[in-house]
């Protein structure tokens, strides 16, 4: 018989305590698959309900009660389509009941629940319980662009018989198709203080039912969306998607010569060939920006702030309040300010200090395209060089916004930038630029819920404090190319450009 030395009793209790944690794992996941918890302002009309009862009054004292109020474990899809104002043209029955390769039925997909946990998950395979179809036949593709242009030409603000008040902020959010980071994001501008006297604008380069019916569940606030038209869901054969008579990236200019593909003579400076992957955000971000200021009869007389988010940033609820003072203050600066940046990638954010500190410096791409900030007067500026914008060979909306603003404009732009206690952050570690394996933005928000949590008394500055300039060393503008394809050139510029039409092919006037 073996002798029990010290080591194999640990062990072994080890092995006990291993099994025992397995079990209690197990019954958890049991009891949540029959239970999900929905808070009861979410029964009583989506997120945020209405503007009367849409918090409980004994929640509402404290930030914990309101951080309690967060955390959800599970909304189902049902819940989220009986709080949903229908969308103006639906999709044809052949669509909803089409059977897709290897997925089940879209009507059996929209029966499973729309996980969107606050606790720590695999955040990969919930991004939309609807697929992400890229092979629509072509009477489903005219479809779904027909329901998105009926969108645009309504110009509907949702929750507009609420809040009948001005518009006091415009806040604007580029929506992908990560719709728990989108989840994450509303959650967050739900806790804005006076959130409920802005327009949020949501602007989509993906047609998924689950994200509009997420976005179309929101009453805390009034809200409009808007399509971009020319996406890779209907055009996924042909450009601006991914033709397959187009040279492949790397084929270099001899071989796509001889291989004979479209747009053989149109390389980047790198010799590499666009990639519709990445092409399709900068020509988002222009045509909801031109759309937003040239194109939209709600907002034409809107002189007021416009703040620009992204699907996976994360804002502090003192995000106007802030704001606020930075308009005002920039008032009494000597020195000119264009833009104002809500947002940086400070590594070790601190709100234990001086929340109120900022510096003015030079905008600079990498640093302060988050949480950017500015009024109608100041697009007026960029305006005359969106031609630079559409031509410069590079295919990230920020890179080329700071060559045109440091190259083209009268005065390079100046930026007022909140130091070390930003009021927007960047949650996402899985999209374009990100490859992490496992994805995991509730992780992220559930540590900044609890730093402000703990230092809720350091939020709602009365003034700003101005430091001295940090000292940014940035790097010299090099063009990281992928914008070489005449295509697309053409392509963004009939976006402002009434003479400039699409490429071959496509419609004008979107």
């Amino acid at each position: 018989m073996p002798r029990l030395t010290p080591q194999r009793m640990v062990r072994g209790t080890a092995y006990i305590l291993a099994a025992l944690m397995l079990c209690h794992i197990v019954l958890m996941l049991n009891n949540s698959k029959f239970s999900s918890p929905i808070p009861s302002y979410l029964t009583s009309g989506g997120l945020g309900s209405n503007p009367v009862d849409s918090v409980p009054p004994d929640e509402e004292t404290s930030i914990a009660g309101r951080r309690r109020m967060a955390s959800i474990k599970a909304i189902p899809v049902e819940l989220l389509q009986r709080f949903a104002r229908p969308v103006p043209q639906h999709l044809p029955d052949q669509f909803v009941q089409s059977q897709l390769p290897d997925r089940p039925l879209l009507t059996q997909q929209l029966q499973q629940p729309l996980l969107l946990t606050r606790t720590p998950f695999n955040f990969t395979p919930v991004e939309d319980p609807l697929p992400l179809i890229y092979s629509l036949q072509n009477a489903n593709a005219t479809a779904i662009l027909d329901a998105m242009l009926a969108i645009n030409a309504e110009h509907e603000i949702l929750n507009a018989q609420f809040y009948n008040g001005p518009i006091t902020e415009v806040i604007v959010v580029q929506v992908h198709d990560r719709i728990g980071y989108l989840y994450l994001l509303i959650d967050s501008l739900r806790r804005v203080k006076d959130v409920e006297d802005c327009l949020l604008v949501f602007s989509h380069d993906v047609y998924s039912s689950a994200i509009n019916a997420l976005v179309r569940s929101i009453r805390f606030a009034r809200v409009l969306q808007i399509f971009y038209p020319y996406i890779k869901q209907i055009y996924f054969d042909r450009f601006p998607g991914n033709d397959p008579r187009d040279c492949p990236r790397d084929a270099g200019l001899y071989r796509a010569r001889q291989l004979g593909c479209n747009n053989a003579e149109w390389p980047d400076k790198y010799g590499h060939y666009r990639e519709s992957k990445y092409t399709q955000t900068k020509h988002h971000w222009l045509y909801k920006m031109n759309r937003l200021f040239e194109r939209s009869p709600v907002l034409a007389n809107f002189t007021g702030q416009f703040v620009f988010l992204e699907e996976d940033h994360y804002v502090v609820e003192d995000l106007l309040h802030m704001l606020r003072l930075m308009v005002a203050a920039r008032k009494d600066l000597s020195q000119n300010v264009e833009i104002l940046t809500l947002g940086t990638y400070e590594k070790k954010p601190d709100f234990t200090r001086n929340t109120a500190q900022v510096v003015v410096d030079k905008w600079v791409s990498s640093f302060h395209n988050m949480g950017m900030s500015f009024s109608r007067a100041i697009w007026d500026q960029i305006k005359p060089c969106l031609p630079a914008f559409c031509s410069f060979d590079d295919y990230n909306w920020d890179w080329s916004l700071n060559h045109i603003l440091t190259k083209c404009t009268k005065r390079p732009f100046q930026t007022m930038v909140i130091r070390i206690s930003p009021r927007v952050f960047h949650i996402g570690q899985c999209g374009v630029h990100h490859k992490n394996k496992v994805c995991n933005p509730a992780l992220l928000s559930s540590k900044l819920d609890r730093m402000l949590a703990n230092n809720i008394a350091k939020l709602y500055p009365d003034q700003l404090m101005f430091n001295a300039k940090l000292k940014i060393r940035a790097r010299a503008l090099k063009p990281n190319g992928g914008w070489g394809d005449l295509r697309d050139r053409r392509l963004c510029s009939s976006f402002f450009n009434s003479s400039e039409s699409p490429p071959s092919g496509l419609p004008y006037g979107m």
